[in-house]
């Protein structure tokens, strides 16, 4: 979503939005510069938002619920009665030994060791591949092992403002935010925009003036400990870049991540590595770029500029270079909507699922579109509409639909937004008590409310080899149809899956690249079909070659001779399954070949061919 118009810079939007000279309550909450503490200090009677030109004023860290700290005021009475002197001097105490003991200083508590988001960026244990908040099969996890559903909301602002502003607009994020979501929303989770120039520049990256962000890094920190307070599951979201110019001067979203997003992605990956509970979003809405752009990165002409563009398993990899574990969520093409082409252009990779912006603009308002575009891909992984939205007050169809359509598939969501900026924002708040807008923001917030759909756990196909294998393709039973395809030509034969069952297509070669095809039974096959390859690989325990190298690269053979590929998966002894999607445009009755490209099979691999349905 496109936050507040792109014809303002980041100064002019700071400087409409900072409150007039002396609206300042006289006790804020201020950045420490030497930990990442916070504590109660005076502020001057302006409020700055953004450092400009070396000015090291103290600036408000969050803008807090007045009354919601004991703030020193003046003309104070003196109470006659020492009894009720010794009362409140009581509950003063008692109040103070509790937030000492929340580890807080104020209203705003940065989290414990063991709980919430740490803003240090020291080595930890952390989250892995099988801790924390994961992802297993299709569904994400809980550190308990429950199956947990993302449902919340987008807090924008930081996107555009160093220090984000109230849903008023006024300077500051309102700690209540995110009590307000939980609690009367009943949110489980927050997404927060971020805005790479603004990170980088805080890490000494030479940005255009005006463009600077002093503390940046340590206010996000505090903005997601509060929310991790709260009790919410955070997303960071790369929302806004510089196409590859820190020095740019047009600082907003563009077709796709650029170099300085790898600098971005490796230090907030740093600074949360500890806390399973912080995911990362790698980029807003990527589009008008190829999937293998998309994947991997390359030269792209986008809104007047011409960059080099990194792909998502670039981020992904500069993430786990960090130490993070974190679990990762991948926005589709088509301005994050199309996941179509995740079949043959997925991420390798741990703790991985895709995001997709369902907007009626772009997703129309037919659910068999939205089937062949992301519905798909969630029986596999899992998929998050991480900004849905209405755009009218008025009832909203589309909304209707697509949260039955997002319950039935299981699933999550984050709606754009937490704001009070009227229908056309879009915007889900009235004011800042929480009071929803008529239409598709009450019937998301009602939505909310009802227990989230889990849907079946999903359990990946792996045929026991001691049963007879099932769903196999019948050209592959009779041995037919299939035949070399390209590369070292490798032997085909048939034999009976471990003495049990229907015969299997076993395939070995000399080495090297080799690969098998077959243009029988095909017709079927169309736009969003998922075709999946259960593939027997010898271990050493059964006394055969071990095939810890050895990959496999599923393909479709379309009209013109174009070639699709999936991804390239390693295969484990035993049984696996590779999956491909025919991608978006390909008719019934024009797929002409399906194959299976093999690297570094053995003359005595001995590796099966089976299962291959659709």
């Amino acid at each position: 979503m496109e936050s507040r118009g792109d014809s303002l810079s980041l100064a002019e939007l700071d400087t409409n939005s900072r409150p007039a000279s002396g609206t300042c309550c006289d006790l804020r909450l201020s950045l420490e510069t030497e930990n990442e503490g916070i504590t109660a200090a005076p502020a001057p009677a302006t409020l700055v938002d953004r450092q400009v030109g070396g000015f090291d004023a103290e600036v408000p860290l969050l803008e807090t619920d007045r009354g919601s700290v004991t703030a020193a005021t003046t003309g104070r009475s003196r109470l006659s009665s020492r009894v009720i002197e010794v009362l409140i001097m009581l509950v003063i105490f008692v109040v103070a030994k509790a937030l000492l003991q929340a580890g807080a200083t104020s209203a705003v508590a940065l989290p414990s060791s063991t709980s919430g988001a740490s803003a240090q960026e020291t080595p930890g244990l952390g989250p892995t591949a099988t801790s924390g908040f994961r992802v297993s099969g299709n569904h994400f996890l809980d550190p308990h092992g429950t199956v947990f559903v993302p449902r919340g909301v987008v807090r924008p602002s930081l996107e555009w403002s160093c220090r984000g502003q109230a849903v008023n607009g006024a300077s500051g994020i309102p700690r209540s935010d995110f009590a307000t979501m939980g609690s009367q929303w009943h949110a489980n989770t927050v997404r927060l925009p971020l805005n790479e120039v603004s990170w980088l520049s805080d890490s000494g990256t030479a940005v255009a003036p005006g463009h600077e962000c002093p503390g940046y890094r340590k206010y996000v920190s505090a903005v997601v400990a509060a929310a991790r307070a709260s009790g919410l599951v955070v997303i960071l979201d790369l929302h806004w870049s510089d196409a590859g110019n820190a020095r740019a001067t047009q600082v907003n979203q563009q077709c796709m991540a650029d170099q300085d997003s790898l600098s971005f992605w490796g230090q907030v990956a740093t600074r949360f590595r500890t806390d399973s509970g912080v995911w990362f979003e790698l980029y807003n809405e990527p589009h008008s770029i190829p999937w293998k752009v998309w994947r991997d990165g390359g030269t792209v002409d986008c809104l007047g500029h011409r960059f080099v563009a990194v792909g998502m398993q670039q981020m992904v990899d500069r993430i786990r270079q960090s130490g993070a574990a974190n679990i990762v969520l991948a926005g589709g093409n088509e301005w994050a909507y199309d996941l179509s082409g995740i079949g043959a252009w997925g991420l390798r990779g741990f703790n991985i699922a895709y995001a997709t912006h369902p907007y009626a603009a772009v997703a129309g308002l037919d659910p068999e579109a939205w089937e062949a575009a992301f519905g798909w891909l969630a029986s596999t992984v899992p998929v998050v509409a991480a900004e849905i939205s209405g755009s009218s007050c008025a009832p909203d169809g589309q909304i209707a639909s697509l949260m039955a359509f997002l319950r039935r598939h299981a699933d999550g969501y984050t709606a754009w937004a937490w704001w009070a900026g009227g229908c056309s924002f879009p915007s889900l708040l009235q004011d800042a008590s929480g009071a929803c807008v008529p239409g598709a923001s009450c019937t998301i917030r009602a939505d909310l409310e009802m227990p989230p759909s889990v849907g079946p756990i999903y359990v990946p196909t792996k045929p026991n080899p001691s049963e007879p294998t099932r769903d196999r393709l019948s050209s592959t039973e009779a041995g037919s149809g299939w035949q070399p395809a390209w590369g070292g030509k490798p032997t085909l034969g048939l034999r009976a899956t471990n003495g049990s069952g229907p015969p299997a297509l076993t395939v070995s070669a000399p080495g090297g690249t080799t690969a098998i095809s077959t243009r029988a039974g095909l017709a079927e096959i169309r736009a969003g079909t998922l075709i999946s390859f259960a593939i027997w690989v010898p271990s050493q325990e059964t006394g055969e070659r071990s095939a810890d190298v050895v990959t496999a690269t599923p393909w479709i053979l379309g009209p013109s001779w174009t070639v699709m590929r999936g991804a390239r998966d390693p295969l484990q002894p035993g049984w696996n399954t590779v999956r491909i999607v025919a991608t978006t445009g390909l008719a019934a009755g024009t797929v002409y070949g399906l194959g299976l490209q093999f690297e570094c099979v053995g003359p005595e691999q001995g590796i099966e061919v089976d299962g291959v349905t659709w």
